[in-house]
């Protein structure tokens, strides 16, 4: 998996934690009260966002003015939490003196795991910070589908260089044949012929977000941060119908496996901005329909196979060129097919979406040539019948260009 991971040594600890602190009053905090003021979290959910949201979420506490920062995560039902970075001393450890964050105190957010807590004690109702100007930001918890390494980044700058208004959760990359991907791929012997990028993991959740206006955190009282996260991703139903031709003897369709390319994977979490200058591949597996629902395919009784998934991404973007045949908004299929003699084949193709794309419009251009945003909460890509029989996924014919066209790859036995 191709993935940065911040390893927080006790040294880089110790140097952040110390550029953070000062005993000038006007940073918020006196003589015997090294923070000030205490702020709990609670979440606002639709019943519709409740039923996706994660049971847990990140949330950075950034002070405006003298800048100082601080990282939970919270649970989103009972709303009990626990220190993740810049964590204040133990209560039963308090001086009179403003002490430094000790290690074991904080964790990385990726090494962050509610069954190993990060020796903060038992989980917290309300957080200590210091009094001043706050902004405060809430998201997702998810280490295998998702990197924070601008978070950090933004977490450990303490010049003021790093804005919110840059900051980008990133989508985990991974090779085809890492084996986090490839677990619970129930795929043999594809090939992938779009080879142009890395893949999001397979299975996405979705990803919440939420910001709160400039709040004025006085010394000495307590203060409720209320998030109603919304999603930033988007749910994309795809379907396309399989033509089954019987000329060259009878088969069944056992399982079929798309895969989509053209997955914008830096989101501005406050503009809601999609870089698309570089894209990633999803793998998907597809629910064969008749349109009542799934059901087991047969030799003879279905002519035409539905096929329906549904992925959590931010959208799809098309190719360049409605002529390309890799890169982005191309769409490959692995169709797995049981002969009438016992034989076993899988047949492989892809098409161009480039007219669906352009006619879905999951993302939007926001005219600067790099960014976009999604085009709503839900998506629907309708993807043109693909005729296979039991040779190979059939070629279809060039005609007009607004038209996607399906393009046979390989077959073979299993």
């Amino acid at each position: 998996m191709k993935k940065n991971k911040y390893i927080w040594s006790v040294s880089v600890l110790l140097s952040v934690a110390l550029s953070s602190c000062n005993t000038e009053v006007d940073f918020g905090y006196e003589q015997g009260h090294p923070l000030g003021t205490t702020v709990k979290f609670s979440y606002g959910l639709s019943e519709s966002a409740g039923k996706e949201c994660p049971d847990s979420m990140f949330v950075v506490a950034s002070r405006v003015i003298n800048s100082w920062k601080c990282a939970m995560a919270v649970n989103t039902d009972d709303f009990l939490g626990r220190y993740i970075y810049n964590a204040p001393e133990r209560e039963e450890e308090k001086t009179d003196t403003v002490d430094i964050v000790e290690p074991e105190d904080t964790v990385a957010i990726e090494a962050f795991s509610w069954d190993e807590p990060d020796g903060s004690g038992n989980a917290l109702e309300k957080f200590c910070v210091r009094s001043g100007e706050y902004k405060f930001f809430t998201f997702n918890m998810n280490e295998k589908e998702l990197v924070y390494d601008d978070i950090m980044d933004y977490l450990a700058d303490n010049t003021g260089e790093k804005k919110f208004q840059q900051i980008r959760l990133e989508y985990a990359e991974y090779d085809r044949n890492d084996p986090e991907l490839r677990d619970g791929i129930d795929m043999e012997y594809w090939e992938d012929y779009n080879p142009y990028a890395n893949y999001v993991m397979t299975g996405l959740h979705p990803v919440f977000f939420d910001t709160t206006t400039v709040k004025n955190l006085t010394y000495g009282t307590e203060t409720e941060i209320r998030f109603s996260p919304n999603k930033i991703t988007q749910t994309v139903e795809i379907r396309f119908d399989i033509k089954k031709d019987f000329g060259k003897g009878a088969f069944r369709v056992d399982k079929v496996w798309a895969e989509m390319s053209g997955i914008p994977y830096k989101i501005n979490m406050s503009r809601g901005y999609l870089d698309v200058t570089n894209t990633l591949k999803i793998l998907f597996p597809c629910t064969l329909t008749d349109g009542n629902g799934a059901f087991a395919d047969n030799f003879d009784n279905n002519g035409t196979v539905g096929c329906w998934s549904a992925v959590e991404v931010p959208g799809f973007v098309e190719n360049s060129s409605s002529a390309a045949v890799t890169g982005p908004g191309i769409m490959q299929i692995v169709v797995y097919v049981t002969m009438e003699d016992g034989r076993k084949r899988k047949l492989q193709g892809k098409i161009n979406l480039y007219n669906t794309l352009r006619k879905a419009q999951t993302v939007k251009s926001v005219g600067d040539g790099k960014n976009y945003v999604k085009g709503g909460d839900k998506g629907l890509i309708e993807v043109r019948t693909v005729g296979i029989d039991a040779e190979s996924v059939r070629t279809a014919p060039s005609g007009n260009v607004k038209t996607d066209r399906w393009i046979s790859c390989s077959s073979m036995d299993i």
